[in-house]
């Protein structure tokens, strides 16, 4: 990488882990007006630094992707669908050996976390066994809008 900075490519130069990833699903109440109900991933990033990032709805395309291609990734987003509207740039996510490294800006602020590949992989694969179990019982929610 010549003319770069000498950035560690994980973020400490320990290359330790410093986050991990906790998804869950939320439903919301059905909502009569737009006869549907809203299935939403959510994310928690927990560690040191504090990333300010609880509860957070996620795109499942871009957390998938970023599992498994280096480069940029739309992650996470509002709950009106729109990422911008929540304030957060692409995630750029590379992964070696046993770390993956998230990085991305929220309004002024450059967030780096550094995950357990395995853990971080595994969490995104049990939600995604609960979002195929969902959708294969959608009908008990009616016209779902879903981050699925």
């Amino acid at each position: 990488m010549s003319g770069q900075h000498n950035k560690p490519l994980f973020g400490n130069s320990a290359g330790q882990e410093t986050h991990r990833l906790t998804l869950s699903i939320t439903i919301s109440p059905y909502d009569s007006r737009a006869n549907c109900t809203l299935i939403a991933i959510v994310a928690s990033l927990r560690g040191e630094p504090n990333l300010d990032i609880e509860g957070q709805i996620v795109d499942i395309a871009g957390l998938t992707s970023a599992q498994e291609e280096t480069g940029e990734h739309v992650i996470f987003t509002c709950g009106c669908g729109d990422p911008g509207c929540a304030g957060y740039g692409p995630v750029r996510a590379s992964a070696h050996e046993e770390l993956l490294e998230w990085s991305w800006r929220h309004g002024p602020h450059e967030r780096i976390a550094i995950m357990n590949r395995e853990q971080a992989n595994a969490e995104i694969y049990n939600v995604l066994e609960l979002v195929r179990v969902l959708a294969s019982i959608k009908a008990e929610y009616g016209q779902c809008r879903a981050f699925l």
